[in-house]
């Protein structure tokens, strides 16, 4: 039998050269920290138009890319790094995010626009001394950062809540608007806006899905999952003909817009899940017109799948 594998083996070799399939890398970078005991590690990565790669990771007190190194403020806590590699792998910038612990989600870019999203706890801080931009909250907040293709810092807004709160995920819809998801527990504030979201159960985790334009002016933002107990959108997607997508867990129930999905038969099970929104719309013959006046918010209707 041995034999007989190593001959198919041969002939498969023969047959199918590896070096036809394999892909030739032209460049790769690392990063180092300082210490045997510190971590680090790249999180997400996007690439502009011009080929251009930005880079988000976290890392424990010091990280070095490329002989510019950076260091927390916030000694011994994890902090996020963002950098811009050319398209030839040379360092454009390095930006440091300094927090006592910041949980980095993703990264997205369009046009001139870098936005890095995720999770910060008590504390997040941008730059020092006189012209730093800090945001505080009680434990867990979402966060979500605007550079530009230069590496400076544009605005931010944090997902304030007292219990807890997480941006999951943001996509572009447009050069001027993106939708943003997560989740919270008892209330949410988006910083800069009036907006404020109470459940009507305190004790639960709901996720949240809304849109924003890219000045960071929120549009709306609409609860998922009061059906049960626990949901949590990790992933937004968008397809060309608006309707966009929410993936994640639930747990009990699952609720969007009015449309609720049966109980799992399970008070605790925690179970996936997919739904499509779509942009509310009348039919006026072949055409499609909104039914809202346009200084009011479209808000989506939705469809429903669980696995």
């Amino acid at each position: 039998m041995r034999t007989l594998l190593t001959l198919l083996t041969g002939v498969i070799l023969v047959m199918f050269p590896p070096f036809l399939y394999s892909q030739p890398c032209e460049w790769a970078q690392t990063g180092r920290t300082g210490f045997s005991q510190y971590q680090a590690q790249g999180v997400d990565v996007a690439v502009d138009a011009a080929g251009n790669v930005y880079v988000v990771g976290v890392y424990d007190s010091l990280f070095t890319l490329l002989g510019q190194t950076v260091k927390n403020l916030y000694t011994g806590g994890k902090g996020v790094v963002v950098s811009k590699l050319t398209k030839d792998g040379f360092l454009a910038w390095i930006r440091q995010i300094d927090s006592p612990h910041f949980v980095a989600e993703g990264i997205t870019v369009r046009g001139s626009d870098v936005l890095i999203f995720g999770s910060f706890f008590n504390n997040l801080t941008i730059g020092s001394g006189f012209g730093a931009v800090n945001f505080s909250g009680q434990g867990t907040n979402g966060i979500m950062l605007k550079y530009d293709t230069d590496g400076n810092y544009g605005w931010g807004r944090n997902f304030n809540s007292p219990s807890n709160s997480y941006l999951n995920d943001v996509v572009f819809v447009n050069a001027t608007t993106l939708l943003f998801t997560g989740r919270f527990r008892q209330s949410m504030n988006i910083q800069g806006t009036a907006i404020s979201i109470t459940p009507p159960n305190a004790s639960s985790q709901y996720g949240f899905y809304g849109r924003m334009s890219t000045d960071g002016s929120v549009q709306w933002v609409k609860i998922s999952g009061d059906a049960g107990n626990y949901c949590d959108p990790r992933a937004i997607g968008i397809d060309p003909g608006g309707a966009f997508y929410l993936a994640g867990l639930y747990r009990q129930g699952l609720t969007f817009g009015g449309l609720t999905t049966p109980a799992p038969g399970s008070t605790i099970a925690t179970l996936p899940f997919v739904a499509r929104l779509m942009p509310a719309v009348i039919r006026n013959g072949s055409r499609a017109r909104s039914s809202l006046p346009a200084r009011v918010p479209r808000l989506p209707s939705c469809r429903i799948s669980k696995y």
